[in-house]
């Protein structure tokens, strides 16, 4: 028996008495086709269950359908995100490359010559704290479109996505105010513009809103639950006898966790002597600590949606508005305030 052949766009032209032409632009959503004609199109492609073929498109367009996806290695956000990003890029008839890269910082500059051997159309990029503009330049240097996620960097890029905290923090600081603090300490990373504007996103509203505040950052480098344990544990033995510390916002849920260890450690009960605040709460384990632990959900599927969004404005070089992309977090009250 002759296995019955995949129907073509010649197929779906006779169906429906356009020309080929015609039903090829449909098919990749040119504006110069009507809409009602995109609509007649993919109606009958899936009457037909006619599939793009895109080892023939890719070599008639030399594009090769792929994105690049280069993340930090901290074993927890962006490992999540993997099947997101797929998914998200799968709408758009694209497949992807997932590279991670830890803290080194030879392996992302490698990871990003490897990903352009590879072809990519294009770039969705975490750089490693502090090393944006590096990144930037090695991806200029590409000639590929990309967009930096969760990333600053110093300069008038526009193609990022990145996570506006001013309202949840300002929510976060009414709560833990009404609970009568009077003193923060910030854990966050070593450098990077993007936690230097948290803490002055912190200070900024503190001022605002006559609240006499004090947040001192405390620098440190690797993002892990050990990091906030030993920082921590230091950090109060120095401060314990003062008793002027009243609440630790961190820059990540695993700081916080390492914080809340810490203080169980010293004796410290949470919330009753101590308040902390983490953050990126889409770990399971925020809801699930003893006590819950307050954070920011910092929105994630949203980010890779507009990332990806703006990436396929970039590759099928379509208008868009040359703006930074922001998406708003949300302050998750839980029982460590």
């Amino acid at each position: 028996m002759r296995k019955k052949q995949a129907a073509t766009i010649v197929d779906i032209a006779k169906h429906l008495g356009y020309s080929v032409a015609t039903v090829s632009r449909a098919l990749n959503d040119l504006p110069s086709v009507k809409q009602e004609t995109k609509e007649k199109v993919l109606q009958v492609a899936k009457e037909l269950n006619y599939s793009i073929n895109f080892v023939a498109k890719s070599l008639v367009r030399r594009e090769s359908y792929t994105i690049g996806c280069l993340f930090p290695d901290d074993g927890g956000i962006y490992y999540r995100l993997q099947p997101i990003i797929a998914s998200e890029l799968e709408k758009y008839g694209y497949s992807v490359i997932f590279y991670f890269c830890s803290d080194n910082f030879e392996l992302q500059q490698k990871y990003i010559k490897l990903l352009q051997m590879q072809q990519v159309d294009g770039f969705i990029v975490c750089p490693i704290v502090g090393t944006e503009q590096k990144a930037k330049n090695a991806l200029d240097a590409t000639e590929k479109p990309y967009v930096f996620f969760n990333r600053y960097v110093k300069s008038d890029f526009y193609n990022k996505v990145i996570i506006d905290f001013t309202e949840s923090h300002l929510a976060a600081m009414k709560h833990i105010i009404l609970r009568g603090c009077r003193r923060i300490y910030g854990i966050s990373h070593k450098e990077g513009r993007y936690q230097d504007d948290r803490v002055s996103t912190l200070q900024a509203l503190s001022k605002k809103h006559n609240l006499s505040l004090e947040v001192v950052p405390i620098d440190v480098k690797n993002d892990d639950i050990r990091t906030g344990y030993f920082l921590t544990k230091a950090f109060l033995s120095e401060v314990k006898s003062s008793r002027q510390y009243t609440a630790f916002f961190c820059a990540s849920d695993q700081y916080a966790l390492g914080v809340l260890r810490a203080c169980n450690d010293f004796g410290l009960k949470v919330p009753d002597d101590i308040l902390i605040v983490g953050c990126y709460s889409q770990h399971d384990f925020s809801n699930f600590t003893t006590p819950r632990l307050s954070s920011f959900d910092c929105k994630f599927h949203q980010m890779v949606e507009k990332s990806v969004k703006r990436l396929m404005c970039l590759v099928g070089d379509i208008s868009y508005e040359k703006e930074p992309i922001y998406v708003e977090s949300e302050f998750i009250p839980r029982e460590t305030t």
